[in-house]
């Protein structure tokens, strides 16, 4: 795992104590705006980086980044790994995922996952 951003230490872990369950078709950048408007957190650059593990990560609408981390920040969920139900409920990766080859899936959703 990789070690926090100095930011995420100051953030305070009620954040994510009530995790809000997204909206239909909402993405992981519309879950993020939603947690940060109702966390007590200083800025946004430190709810990236609690929710993130680093402040300076985008968590784009289409293919974000940091999955892994904040899979391990939200409450478990029923069937399966957390980080694959974010990859594939909050992403557009299922729609990508359609046109690539096996080795291409693999290294996109093994990209977005890690940190």
């Amino acid at each position: 795992m990789a070690p926090k951003h100095p930011l995420a230490e100051d953030a305070p872990e009620a954040a994510l104590r009530i995790f809000p369950e997204p909206l239909p078709d909402e993405s992981l950048f519309g879950l993020a705006c939603r947690i940060h408007r109702r966390a007590a957190t200083k800025s946004a650059k430190q709810t990236l980086a609690h929710l993130f593990g680093n402040p300076f990560a985008i968590p784009a609408a289409s293919l974000p980044s940091h999955i892994g981390y904040f899979s391990r920040q939200i409450p478990p969920r029923t069937g399966g790994k957390p980080e694959e139900w974010v990859l594939r409920a909050l992403t557009l990766f299922p729609y990508f995922n359609a046109f690539l080859t096996e080795r291409q899936s693999i290294a996109l959703s093994a990209g977005m996952i890690s940190d």
